[in-house]
């Protein structure tokens, strides 16, 4: 019995209680036969058979100011006592109802916390505070004091951002809800606006592309990738290549194979990219590359990226302008002709400007100078040869180095101090030219163009490798 206020808490029965007298006050129930005067029951539940006299059943209490959250074991609501609810022993196995016992308390339990126990030698004072309502699911039936904890998972449509009403629900002992792939990507940056995942379907996202030169030509895409493919040793680029050949370069950890990852990383405003590069040969430039982040040992994969080298180069000539090549004469415009400039690409990179004259100008060694920079070119860099019987001549620089394709060269053509004529032109120079529209009626250009759009490429690669190759040194 529970009187003046009193409070039976956190408390449980599973044996059989009966009674078979007739008193008036001979009250039963599960856990309390009764209570007055603001008496309280509440986080309690009953397995037990409880019969009174009469044949009624009081499952967890006969009566009482207020029972709050209490259970009892039956398949059907046989109990009219507010605050009482029946659940059935799948509901009691499975962990339900050792959840909503724990509700939101969280105080000490049986001897730890609030209460001390003295012997002549011991003093123990259990000073956590713990979960009150807990169940090994699948070791105990019904709820226990003090056991391990019970979460609530929730499956979701929705991301973990933006959950929505739960689809289902199941108990176990650890956390794991499970979440949809329901994302909202309003700004269309290719991440949840209101988890910020990846969601392609995997978590691999494609941040950019860039070049390298080490030996062939090497594509790098740039990924930001999920925790989960981090951690994932199975996960994988997979690159398909214009032969149709595919190479996987994994993100982490040696392989069965034989292969261990080769990824490199990179972190820009805190955030970190993986790197995957896929060597090409020259004429596979202008071909298609196909990539795709496989993981969870095949399951998943992500979006497919097709690119080409020659999609880098036509991003950057579109932006070089600044290459166009310029000619200025200082009294020299009537004697000095600069007539064309071209790249060959032959068994070497050369430059070649063709020069022309005025009849009456006699031409020497010391009328040509190439200049790099604040650097002067060796003649024994370039020859002048003439080309026919009109005064003209032809200035080659030969043996171009793939580091020099990027670099713009000054051609001069000195008569006297006061009569110079100065050319400046370099390889991308001519490829601004052939891109330009005064050669879209070119027989073969677009085959032309797609050469440039490599060779630029090459170049900025060449230039960046020899950058860092002399930045380590």
């Amino acid at each position: 019995m529970c009187y003046d206020g009193g409070k039976i808490q956190n408390s449980y029965n599973t044996g059989k209680i009966s009674n078979s007298a007739s008193s008036d006050y001979a009250f039963i129930g599960g856990v309390c036969g009764g209570g007055n005067n603001n008496a309280l029951v509440e986080n309690c539940y009953n397995t037990g058979e409880v019969t009174d006299y009469e044949g009624t059943t009081r499952n967890v209490v006969n009566f009482a100011s207020t029972v709050t959250n209490c259970y009892y074991l039956s398949d059907t609501e046989t109990d009219d006592e507010d605050g009482t609810i029946a659940k059935n022993e799948k509901e009691f196995a499975g962990g339900e109802v050792a959840y909503l016992l724990q509700g939101d308390q969280t105080e000490e339990v049986w001897g730890r916390g609030k209460y001390r126990y003295y012997s002549s030698d011991i003093y123990l004072q259990g000073d956590q505070t713990e979960e009150v309502w807990g169940q090994t699911l699948g070791t105990d039936s019904y709820p226990v004091l003090g056991g391990d904890k019970v979460y609530k998972n929730g499956t979701y449509n929705g991301c973990i951002g933006n959950l929505g009403e739960a689809v289902s629900y199941e108990y176990s002992n650890t956390k794991n809800d499970i979440y949809g792939d329901n994302h909202i990507d309003t700004d269309n940056d290719g991440k949840c606006d209101a988890c910020d995942a990846v969601i392609d379907g995997i978590g691999a996202k494609l941040a950019g592309y860039s070049l390298s030169l080490a030996g062939n030509i090497g594509v790098n895409f740039y990924m930001e990738l999920s925790d989960d493919i981090v951690s994932d040793e199975s996960a994988y680029m997979n690159f398909t290549l214009p032969d149709g050949t595919t190479s996987k370069v994994y993100v982490s950890g040696t392989h069965e194979d034989g292969t261990t990852a080769t990824t490199d990383t990179t972190v820009k405003d805190n955030t970190t990219y993986y790197v995957f590069t896929c060597e090409v040969t020259a004429k596979e430039m202008t071909a298609d590359i196909q990539a795709q982040m496989i993981g969870n040992n095949g399951e998943k994969k992500g979006k497919v990226y097709t690119y080409t080298v020659k999609e880098y180069a036509d991003y950057i000539l579109s932006h070089m302008s600044a290459n166009k090549a310029s000619v200025t004469y200082y009294n020299a415009q009537d004697k000095i002709t600069f007539k064309s400039a071209y790249l060959s690409l032959n068994s070497t990179t050369d430059l070649c400007v063709y020069v022309q004259f005025a009849d009456d100008v006699t031409v020497n060694e010391n009328t040509f100078g190439i200049w790099c920079n604040t650097d002067q070119i060796s003649k024994d860099q370039y020859e002048v040869t003439k080309v026919n019987e009109e005064n003209c001549y032809k200035i080659t620089l030969h043996g171009m180095k793939a580091s020099q394709l990027q670099e713009k060269y000054d051609f001069y053509v000195e008569l006297s101090d006061t009569e110079i004529a100065e050319l400046k032109y370099g390889a991308t120079s001519y490829a601004y030219t052939v891109m330009s529209s005064e050669c879209d009626n070119i027989n073969n250009i677009e085959s032309l163009r797609e050469v440039v759009k490599a060779l630029y490429a090459y170049g900025s690669c060449a230039e960046e490798y020899e950058y860092y190759k002399n930045e380590r040194r």
